[in-house]
């Protein structure tokens, strides 16, 4: 059974591996697309479905965060937003 902190950290988390990726525009499509699922499916109240999406949602997760680990070891320039973010 899953429960709302259980949700609630794994939404965190999605924030938090986003922030691994280095180029800014993979980092903003992580963050939209978590927001995106997580707004979608909030009023979802079958016990089986929640616990389906939860494994879904730790399986992403995993990808994420492997690939942040990846993105994080290579160096990249930044982006001109990046160099001015008042554009």
């Amino acid at each position: 059974m899953v429960n709302k902190f259980q949700i609630l950290v794994q939404y965190r988390n999605y924030l938090k591996y986003s922030k691994l990726f280095k180029e800014l525009g993979i980092k903003k499509y992580v963050q939209r697309i978590a927001k995106e699922d997580f707004r979608k499916n909030k009023n979802i109240k079958e016990e089986k479905e929640i616990e389906k999406l939860f494994e879904i949602g730790e399986e992403k997760l995993k990808i994420v965060k492997r690939q942040g680990t990846i993105s994080s070891l290579y160096e990249t320039k930044p982006s001109i937003l990046e160099l001015n973010p008042k554009i």
